[in-house]
């Protein structure tokens, strides 16, 4: 939208921005991609949020720091509202950074980072529910939505299928 700012150079070949499928990149976002910048599948970039893939701006015929690097984000990775992730970084998948961070250091895979400079709090945070957990979250949302839409649900178990019944439909 037009509180989304991607820019760089459209004369630049090196200039690359590219986002999987389910990303999302909330208002107030500045994404400079002036090496590339890749986001997976499924990654939530909250608003006010900057990625840059380079760090110049005085000369460096001066002899002020000019740094470039890929930024690669991911599947599954949360950058809450307010993070900044520097040039030649890495976001591992299913990795969630803190809110207002500042990420200048790549981090691996399934992990919690935060801070400024962001540092890791937990790795392996994330553990996959066995299937019968995934059911009982299904089943306890489905009766949430059903409470706030005033739907009447109802749980049907039979042998190993479960069926939410909402009046006469399926739901």
């Amino acid at each position: 939208g037009p509180q989304v700012s991607i820019i760089a150079s459209r004369h630049d070949s090196r200039c690359v921005f590219s986002a999987g499928p389910e990303c999302w990149v909330f208002e107030y976002c500045y994404i400079n991609p002036a090496r590339p910048v890749r986001l997976g599948r499924n990654v939530g970039v909250g608003g006010g949020t900057y990625i840059f893939s380079h760090g110049l701006w005085l000369s460096k015929l001066k002899g002020y720091p000019v740094s470039y690097g890929e930024v690669n984000i991911g599947d599954d990775v949360w950058l809450p509202w307010g993070c900044f992730i520097m040039p030649g970084v890495d976001i591992g998948a299913g990795s969630i950074i803190g809110a207002r961070s500042l990420v200048t250091r790549s981090v691996v895979e399934n992990t919690l980072a935060a801070g400024m400079p962001a540092k890791v709090i937990k790795e392996n945070f994330a553990q996959p529910l066995p299937v019968l957990e995934q059911v009982d979250v299904l089943l306890s949302e489905t009766k949430v939505w059903a409470a706030h839409n005033s739907v009447m649900v109802e749980q049907r178990v039979a042998g190993a299928w479960v069926e939410v019944l909402s009046r006469d439909e399926v739901v």
